[in-house]
């Protein structure tokens, strides 16, 4: 099935095309009607047969909707929002062209995605990812689309376009696309604990790169690989792709960071405090996430529970105040908050600084029911419960009224031994 085919067969379902962003706009009205109004014509275009699209609409009348968009929509526009004018503008016109310039039509789509996602409009930036895709009816679009639905928690949705972005990619024969659309399945496969599924698709993808010669790609998937290594305690595996990852990533690759920290917090569990530290304290102060907030987060994170486990309790201090901080200033849908919390728990354990671990684990767990992060709820509420076992241990040993009597004990032993 192509992009295209996939677009149109969901407009066939059960609810109005396009009622998401019916109900995703409510508060703006302008932005909901054109929007709204956009795609539903794009959607009814695509659906028609191509040598029939010339008499869908009469040219006057588009004309008249550009200028109407023009004219008075008056979108809301953040710092992280463009101006969507243009993009629906460019869509509705090329309708009208003898030989519409899909590309340019598909970029339109994308522009309103951008604006939608930086207004904080997800659902509406997802429909306009879908139809850039279909109007582009290529790969490339089809795996944007995709990583678009990962990105923002649609897993389902995220799969199907990463299959229809490997099928197209094939068809094609862009094997860049393809081993990247495989990796992005692997990537599915592996937060749902399908670790074997997961290898595989990686390895798949490793295949293509190598038959094809995409050194750039190698890192990535040998990256991967890692993480299923770390995932299912196969340290041979974890430490042979560790090896191969810095091989092939370069000091200009954009992903080393995340290798650097996914090495660190790799060590951090199996105890090696020092090393993981060193990295931990090299990707703060060279500000290597300085565009990358949540991955900041993490950072600080598991580099307090490093830290502490260093016992560096001054560092572990230091970190855990960034990151709380950054908690404080994180977007409600921000992930990592809820996995920050439960580091900044183990490495409060670390330190035997009992309230304050429970105290991160509570809302940690919180945070995890919110979220719907099995992950942290299940290493959370274990460690709660050793906590909670360990301050009622602490409060049935302190007993304030003793000390009077230990004082006048050890007055009299004093006395004996002199």
């Amino acid at each position: 099935m192509s992009p295209r085919e996939r677009f149109v067969f969901s407009l066939r379902g059960p609810d109005v095309p396009g009622a998401e962003i019916l109900d995703d706009l409510r508060g703006d009205a302008a932005a909901q009607r054109f929007a709204f109004s956009v795609y539903r014509l794009i959607g009814i275009w695509l659906a028609t047969e191509e040598h029939l699209r010339p008499a869908l609409f009469h040219v006057e009348d588009l004309k008249a909707l550009a200028v109407e968009i023009v004219g008075h929509a008056d979108f809301c526009t953040g710092p992280d929002a463009e101006n969507p004018t243009a993009g629906l503008v460019l869509l509705v016109t090329e309708m009208a062209q003898p030989k519409p310039d899909l590309r340019g039509m598909a970029l339109g789509a994308l522009t309103v995605t951008e604006w939608a996602f930086g207004s904080n409009h997800i659902r509406t930036a997802l429909a306009y990812s879908r139809l850039a895709a279909a109007v582009a009816n290529n790969s490339r679009f089809a795996w944007l689309t995709a990583r678009h639905h990962r990105t923002y928690g649609y897993s389902e949705a995220s799969e199907t376009w990463f299959q229809v972005a490997h099928a197209a990619a094939t068809r094609e024969r862009d094997w860049d696309t393809k081993a990247r659309a495989l990796m992005g399945l692997g990537v599915l496969s592996f937060r749902r604990g399908s670790y074997p599924r997961a290898r595989h698709r990686f390895e798949f993808a490793l295949r293509v790169a190598k038959r094809y010669h995409m050194p750039e790609r190698l890192g990535e998937i040998h990256h991967h690989l890692f993480t299923i290594g770390v995932a299912t305690t196969d340290h041979a595996l974890a430490q042979r792709e560790a090896s191969l990852v810095l091989d092939h990533y370069r000091h200009s690759h954009p992903r080393l960071p995340h290798f650097a920290h996914d090495l660190a917090a790799y060590w951090t569990d199996h105890g090696d405090y020092t090393n993981a530290l060193l990295l931990h304290r090299q990707l703060l102060a060279r500000n290597h996430f300085e565009h990358e907030p949540d991955a900041e987060l993490l950072t600080y994170a598991w580099g307090a529970r490093a830290a502490a486990g260093a016992g560096d309790a001054d560092s572990f201090t230091r970190f855990s105040s960034e990151a709380r901080k950054r908690i404080a200033a994180a977007p409600a849908e921000s992930l990592p908050v809820a996995q920050t919390l439960l580091q900044l728990a183990r490495g409060a354990l670390s330190l035997e600084r009992w309230d304050l671990a429970r105290s991160c684990l509570v809302d940690a767990l919180a945070e995890a029911e919110r979220t719907g992060q099995g992950y942290v709820k299940f290493h959370g509420e274990e460690l709660l419960i050793k906590v909670d076992q360990r301050l009622r241990t602490d409060q049935a040993y302190a007993h304030p009224h003793h000390t009077p009597v230990a004082e006048r004990a050890v007055t009299l032993l004093k006395r004996r031994a002199s």
